[in-house]
């Protein structure tokens, strides 16, 4: 479960890289 969550935290600093990028 913890696992999990830190793909998930990872996943969700990427696309806000991406989303800063765009910007």
């Amino acid at each position: 479960m913890q696992k999990h969550g830190k793909t998930r935290l990872i996943t969700s600093k990427k696309t806000e890289e991406k989303d800063s990028n765009a910007n």
